[in-house]
């Protein structure tokens, strides 16, 4: 039978559940016929009451409600008329082919009945699946176009369809095959032969088999109908029970028997139409399963691309997020190693500290160990007090008991007792007061601050400037024993009595002692009694004496008691105290060396730079001289002109030389100006010096002339008194630009107006592209845009790590670098513009400004000073290529070693982080140790 499983929950599950418990029976949660035909009244179906009593009891007398709800919700079609619905259905497909434009009649498509489907609120549960199915069913021709009419028919059988597949619950009247064990194919057929062997091996004989054959009108021979045998064993069964011969047991045994019977179909029918229902649903699902494939296999590739694309993003998302966190890394590692150095020193620190605090442990140690012993002989005395205490009062319990003795007798026991009693206490006050003073003598060692109890203001102020200099110098065992603070303790002594007090106690005991000695003196009867009166007053003196010295007693024993328990309080709180104090300090001292030490790497790192600033300014002020020795050599070498008369190239040597000292002088003044206000003015005084030495020299080369500025002017006054005015021309156009330059000097004032008040010609281009090379060529060597940094920094300035020194060498070596190469290319086409398709003498007669068939170059060729001078000027390029490139090796190299060592650092740093690791363990462990104790 099929379960329908509905939630309790349900709000008309809950609605039936409570008719249900209404018509129980005395409260009551099962119902019999009774109860369910008033259930059936109060849900107004008694039309179908006998069908639902009979259905719900199954055979049974009660039911419990969750079997009445599984029963009545599987005959519930049955008994409800669903034409009603169909009617509402049907006006709700008119409604909705109206709103979308349809006609009731006309021929429509799947899409078009999947979209009246959704737009119809009984129909829009139907799936996708769903739908096609039932339009095939209702296109038999396979036209691909039905009426709605057609679907609502499909539908209203597949609904029914689904009811009796959901609910099943019919009655079962065919038999039941009683002989499947020798019907195994389940024929309902079996011969003859083999249904008697079957009864005989079940107790039956041959005859008896036979004869029950004979009754029922089988046939003896052949085959037999296994389930008519069945059906008429079956009557004669109904028949013996219904008999009035048959026994009650019979007729119950009979009676179970047929209702296993009917249980058994009732099992046999669900199963075959459970299996019915399941390869429908295997059908559905199967063709689900079609569309769900064609879903995926169309949406594979969309999901693919997306999948894609996101992983693309994820990649770069998380390259990105790896850059970020190698940065993170690389910052980190340089704290890492920042806070390891720190480290390093804090705990060669916390090791100092950690031996001076076990020296003075040691030490309290041993002050606890001597307290601990004046506490244990305290507690002796104590216990020695109280034995006598103990003493005292059993003498007192027994002369408090009166005896049968001799009264004289007893007077002389008493007072012996009392003159014992009096030593005795004055022994005791004298033991008292010796321990009072020696616990005041040792106060200062259970308080916190003991000293400040007793003191003014300026005996403490004095008292701490003598502490504070013991901790600034290094404590020892033989300091801290000799501390001067002990001698400044006040000893608090019992107060003593009044002289009155005193006085009146020395009365009492005279006038007891009086009265003793008349009561032993006196015979007379009357004397007798008077002394027994003394006697009893004296003895109640006495006892109130004895409770007196009890109380004291026990109140010093009190005191005593409170002054350990503080005595221990005390001593615990300054042990912490100390400890607190140590700790305290520990941290000033620390706190202390970490300045100390950043104040010292700061000023050893501002050591390095300068160091550094001072090697690379050696080196610039070294490439510059240098430099500026070839740039001159190279203005004044070459200086180009153009002239069309060969009669101005006679004397050539004589005017080259000339030449060259005054594009010398003329240009000198500007660069040590332009040098000067570059802060070079030491350097380039030098220069000047140099340049004042160097001109004796040219004027030697020339024509042996005086090295002096007027001798000079006069030599250069007789060429042009010599030359023609071609050649006043020639020297004004060599000339022209350094005198506009040099105008404001005053060295040659006469030479310089005459030359300025000539015409200034045109050069050729040659000439032009070298003066262009070798401006370039100085704009190179004398950079003045390139900052040089000062390599001095504040002492408090923020310390940076050796990763920026590093970056600023190569900085620095990389600026050089591009330097030299910009040189090296300039001195290169300089030297192609020198060497053209001729000789190098050729080629420098041209730059001199000759035609190539010229007078001056043929007076050239002739001229062996010419040639040695141009040999020389092309030897001093190659040497100057040369050392430069020398020079830059050697700074590669340099960079190559300065990575070296950047390696090494780092390596040493890792090393260091890995020994730092393991020494802040230790430190953390030491703190724990300290923290906990």
């Amino acid at each position: 039978m099929t379960t329908v499983n509905i939630d309790n929950d349900n709000v008309h599950i809950k609605q039936l559940n409570a008719l249900f418990l209404e018509c129980a029976n005395n409260g009551e949660a099962y119902l019999d016929q009774g109860g369910l035909h008033t259930l059936c009244e109060k849900l107004n179906l008694l039309s179908s009451i006998d069908l639902i009593i009979e259905r719900v009891l199954c055979g049974y007398n009660v039911v419990d409600f969750p079997t009445f709800k599984e029963r009545f919700v599987r005959l519930l079609p049955e008994i409800v008329n669903f034409d009603s619905i169909d009617i509402k259905l049907q006006k709700e497909i008119e409604k909705t082919l109206s709103q979308l434009g349809f006609n009731l009649h006309s021929f429509l498509n799947q899409y078009d009945i999947r979209l009246i489907c959704e737009n119809t609120p009984q129909l829009n549960r139907l799936n996708t699946v769903d739908i096609n199915d039932l339009f095939g069913r209702a296109d038999s021709k396979h036209a691909g176009r039905i009426t709605i009419n057609q679907f609502l028919n499909q539908y209203q059988i597949q609904k029914q369809l689904n009811d009796e597949v959901n609910f099943i619950a019919e009655t079962f009247a065919p038999s039941v095959n009683l002989f499947e064990a020798i019907d195994t194919n389940n024929t309902g057929i079996v011969d003859v032969q083999q249904l008697v062997e079957h009864w005989a091996t079940c107790g039956i004989n041959i005859e008896q088999s036979l004869a029950a054959l004979k009754e029922t009108g089988l046939p003896l021979h052949g085959s037999i109908n296994t389930i008519s045998l069945s059906g008429k064993l079956e009557r004669e069964l109904s028949d013996v029970a219904i008999s009035s011969s048959a026994s009650n047991l019979i007729r119950v045994a009979l009676l179970s028997l047929h209702a296993y019977i009917d249980h058994l179909r009732y099992l046999s029918k669900e199963g075959e139409s459970r299996c019915d229902h399941l390869h429908k649903q295997l059908q559905l699902a199967n063709q689900r399963r079609n569309l769900l494939i064609e879903e995926l296999e169309q949406n594979q590739a969309s999901v693919e691309e997306s999948y894609e694309q996101r992983l693309r993003q994820c990649e770069e998302r998380y390259r990105a997020r790896i850059s970020q966190l190698e940065e993170r890394f690389s910052t980190e590692k340089r704290d890492l190693i920042k806070e390891v150095e720190r480290m390093e020193e804090e705990l060669s620190r916390v090791r100092y500290s950690e031996s001076t605090c076990k020296t003075r442990l040691q030490l309290v140690e041993r002050q606890c160990a001597r307290f601990g012993e004046e506490a244990q002989e305290m507690a002796e005395s104590m216990q020695k007090m109280e034995h006598a205490n103990r003493q005292l009062r059993a003498e007192l319990g027994k002369a408090l008991h009166p005896r049968q003795i001799d009264e004289n007798a007893q007077i002389l026991m008493w007072r012996r007792r009392v003159e014992f009693l009096l030593a005795h206490n004055k022994k005791l006050r004298d033991k008292i007061d010796e321990m009072a003073s020696s616990k005041k003598k040792y106060n200062f060692y259970r308080k916190i601050n003991p000293l400040y109890f007793h003191w003014t203001n300026s005996f403490r102020l004095k008292v701490l400037a003598i502490r504070k200099r013991r901790i600034e110098r290094n404590n020892s065992l033989s300091e801290m024993e000799s501390e001067p603070e002990s001698i400044f303790i006040r000893v608090r002594r019992r107060r003593l009595l009044k002289v009155r007090e005193r006085m009146r106690i020395h009365q009492r005991i005279e006038q007891s002692v009086n009265a003793n000695k008349i009561a032993v003196e006196g015979t007379s009867s009357e004397e007798t009694v008077n002394s027994l009166v003394r006697n009893s007053t004296s003895e109640r003196n006495l006892v109130s004496l004895l409770e007196k010295k009890h109380e004291e007693l026990k109140r010093l024993k009190d005191e005593h008691r409170r002054e350990i328990s503080a005595l221990k309080l005390s001593a615990n709180k300054a042990l912490s105290d100390a400890l607190n104090d140590q700790q305290r300090q520990i941290t000033q001292s620390f706190e202390k060396e970490r300045w100390q030490f950043d104040v010292r790497l700061a000023s050893e790192r501002n050591a390095l730079e300068r160091k550094f600033a001072e090697e690379k300014m050696k080196l610039i002020n070294r490439l510059q001289e240098e430099f500026d020795l070839e740039l001159n050599r190279l203005k004044a070498l070459i200086s180009p002109c153009v002239s069309d008369d060969s009669y101005l190239y006679k004397n050539q040597n004589e005017v080259y030389f000339t030449i060259i000292l005054i594009a010398l002088f003329a240009e000198l003044p500007n660069e040590l100006s332009s040098k000067k206000m570059d802060s070079h003015n030491a350097k380039f005084t030098n220069c000047d010096g140099r340049y004042l030495n160097r001109k004796p020299q040219d004027c030697s080369v020339s024509d042996n002339a005086v090295p002096s500025t007027s001798a000079f002017v006069l030599l250069i006054e007789k060429y042009r008194a010599i030359a023609p005015t071609n050649k006043h021309h020639f020297i004004e156009k060599r000339s022209s630009n350094s005198i506009e330059k040099a105008s404001s000097h005053s060295s040659l004032p006469i030479f310089f107006d005459k030359l300025k008040q000539s015409p200034l010609p045109q050069k050729c281009n040659r000439c032009e592209l070298i003066d262009k090379r070798l401006k370039e060529l100085l704009s190179v060597i004398s950079n003045e845009n390139i900052v040089i940094e000062s390599g001095f920094e504040d002492i408090d300035s923020s310390i940076e790590g050796i990763n920026e020194e590093v970056s600023l060498i190569k900085t620095e070596n990389k600026t050089l670098k591009s330097r030299l190469e910009l040189l090296r290319v300039k001195i290169i086409e300089l030297r192609l513009c020198l060497s053209g398709s001729g000789t190098m003498y050729r080629k420098y007669d041209c730059m001199l400004g000759g035609s190539e068939n010229s007078e001056m170059r043929q007076f050239n060729t002739k001229n062996f000073a010419h040639n040695f001078c141009g040999s020389m000027l092309v030897g001093n390029f190659r040497r100057q290529i040369i050392r430069l490139e020398a020079e830059k090796a050697l700074l590669n190299a340099r960079l190559i070693e300065l990575k070296e060592l950047v390696k090494h650092l780092v390596n040493k740093y890792k090393e260091q982080l890995d020994e730092t690791s393991r020494l802040g363990d230790i430190f953390r462990r030491i703190y724990s140790k300290v923290g906990g104790s």
